[in-house]
């Protein structure tokens, strides 16, 4: 058993958060006390960042840790929490979301009574201020998959540490291989269906993040070259993610690349599948029934425009770049 000075670390990866971070750790504070510690990874801010996080460290000594790094990405910065974490089980909060005042003691009553590796709860997305939608996963194992972002979980940091699990260094993806990695490492894995974690945004960001396009520097099948190399196992599960994922990345960034170098992305995505042997499937029942249903619908149409040979004439329609 991992010897530990206190019950839950809360890692934070900071970069350019003057502003959001305040709201992000008092939320914090109100919801945890001196058994829990808060890790600020200060990701070589350009703005104030850093001052943030140290005056929260001088007001609560028992409570913060300020840790600065040169800029090397939100995954880095998790690492680097991993490491100089103290407690049993730790969790992970963007900066710019907040939590309930229950959130961390209902995870880690739910760690501690099931003894599993990792607890999945549920989240609420707010635009504007305003609650967009609330996601509270069904009991299922494919509701693991539902978020494939590292909060809104709680992990047992021994079994993080014991499996050697981390964030990966790739320019996209590095949440999704780390659980993709450490859900193949364990059998214990629950559901909690709550939703206590608010997931922050704005319409603008939310616009500006779906016309990031297909760039060229980004090797989509790198990363499920790394993923596949590392997980333990390969189930029926994670043939489903990996066919969910990369229609996802499809479908979402290239709706603003060029039909060309949709094509182009496409042809790759699909022989890796081939080489993988990846089934061309989606199930629309029990097995995925906690999924969106939209999502099952747009991740199935796909899959039959593609056995149909008609994925040239979608991206004529949903490809808007130039």
């Amino acid at each position: 058993m991992l010897s530990s000075s206190k019950n839950l670390s809360i890692v934070i990866p900071v970069y350019n958060l003057e502003k959001q971070l305040p709201v992000c750790v008092d939320s914090i504070l109100q919801a945890t006390d001196d058994s829990s510690e808060i890790l600020l990874v200060n990701d070589g801010s350009k703005d104030g960042s850093k001052d943030v996080t140290e005056s929260y460290q001088q007001k609560y000594p028992e409570r913060v840790v300020a840790i600065t790094q040169d800029n090397a990405g939100p995954g880095a910065a998790r690492n680097l929490g991993i490491a100089r974490a103290k407690g049993r089980y730790i969790c992970f909060i963007d900066g710019d979301d907040v939590v309930e005042p229950e959130y961390f003691k209902k995870l880690v009553s739910a760690i501690g009574e099931t003894g599993a590796d990792i607890v999945v709860s549920g989240y609420k997305r707010v635009v504007d201020g305003k609650t967009d939608f609330t996601l509270i996963p069904q009991d299922i194992p494919w509701s693991r998959y539902l978020v494939m972002a590292p909060w809104a979980k709680i992990y047992d940091l021994d079994f993080i540490r014991r499996n050697g699990i981390q964030f990966s260094d790739t320019p996209i993806g590095e949440d999704v291989y780390f659980n993709t990695v450490a859900y193949s490492c364990s059998d214990k894995i629950a559901i909690l269906p709550y939703a206590g974690y608010s997931y922050i945004c704005n319409s603008e960001s939310l616009t500006n993040t779906t016309s990031r396009g297909l760039r060229k520097e980004i090797e989509f099948t790198d990363l499920l070259d790394r993923i596949d190399r590392n997980v333990r196992r390969r189930d029926s599960l994670l043939n489903y993610q990996y066919i969910k994922y990369g229609v996802h990345y499809m479908l979402y960034s290239g709706r603003t690349a060029t039909k060309a170098r949709f094509m182009e992305e496409h042809g790759k995505l699909f022989d890796w599948y081939r080489r993988h042997d990846v089934p061309l499937k989606f199930p629309m029942g029990k097995e995925t029934s906690s999924e969106f249903l939209r999502n099952r619908i747009a991740i199935n149409g796909y899959l039959a425009l593609t056995k149909m040979h008609l994925i040239g004439a979608f991206a004529s329609i949903w490809c808007q770049g130039k």
